[in-house]
């Protein structure tokens, strides 16, 4: 009796057929998981803004990017400071405002060490799920969420609000302030690690929690690590990353914006005019 069956060589085609089936949906099913990654980080973005507009809504401004405590290195952060604004209210109510805050690995002070049961807290609503998971810089979880600070810290270290964003040292920025308007003004947007240290959202070094459109977005293929690398804008998103404005929405900024429009869309009130179709 004949035996019907594959033979050898049809196996082999099958197993062929099969591979270049898999080698292309592959590459399908990595889009659809960056792709819900992208959704569920414009989310958290979407969700930070909103807490920005309750918090000003119940102060009348929005936070300041940091808090003096009276050191350089262990301010208060604008991110511990909406965290009941973002469902973390028992987190806001066991951090202490009267102590200095954690210190971010820049510093070597270990002062602050009694907040370091908040600020070593993992908040998924300020990290991007395309990025790494959240890792602690000296007594700061990492997050990826960053203020506006505006063009350039280096100008406005010693010279608050000098760069002319929405965050800096004891910022008070109210919506009447954004004269630029808040549909063109971005209030923050997001940091990857691997620049520098890092951000880390329960405070420290005033670049941890604050970025900048000095330098170009997403700046990884720079060779110096220099400050301004640091304190750029970048996301491990393809292209770009997101902001969140002062309006409340979220948008991609692709990194190939012109630098004069990144720079126009990063200050509150030096009176630019920007197209919706130049960004």
């Amino acid at each position: 009796m004949d035996r019907k069956g594959f033979t050898l060589i049809e196996l082999l085609v099958v197993i062929a057929i099969i591979a270049v089936l898999i080698a292309l949906l592959l590459p399908a099913v990595q889009q659809a998981r960056e792709a819900a990654r992208r959704t569920q980080c414009r989310n958290n973005m979407h969700q930070v803004a909103l807490a920005l507009h309750n918090y000003h809504d119940t102060h009348g401004c929005f936070p300041p990017g940091r808090v003096d405590t009276g050191s350089y290195c262990m301010n208060h952060s604008w991110l511990t400071l909406i965290l009941p604004f973002v469902d973390e209210t028992a987190l806001y109510n066991a951090y202490n405002f009267s102590l200095q805050c954690a210190p971010h690995s820049y510093c070597s002070s270990s002062t602050g060490a009694a907040n370091t049961t908040v600020t070593q807290s993992t908040l998924m609503q300020y990290c991007c799920p395309s990025d790494q998971a959240p890792v602690i810089y000296g007594n700061v979880r990492g997050s990826n969420t960053v203020g506006n600070f505006g063009t350039n810290q280096n100008e406005g270290t010693f010279n608050p609000g000098k760069g002319k964003g929405l965050f800096w040292l004891c910022s008070t920025v109210r919506i009447r302030d954004i004269r630029d308007g808040t549909s063109q003004t971005f209030a923050g947007g997001e940091r990857a690690y691997g620049l520098g240290d890092g951000p880390g959202w329960g405070g420290g070094f005033f670049g941890a929690m604050e970025g900048e459109t000095y330098m170009p977005m997403n700046p990884f293929d720079m060779a110096n690590v220099n400050a301004s690398r640091q304190r750029s804008f970048a996301s491990r998103h393809e292209g770009g990353s997101f902001f969140f404005f002062a309006d409340g929405a979220v948008r991609f900024l692709s990194e190939n914006i012109d630098m004069s429009t990144y720079h126009a869309l990063s200050t509150i009130a030096n009176n630019e005019v920007v197209d919706d179709e130049d960004y």
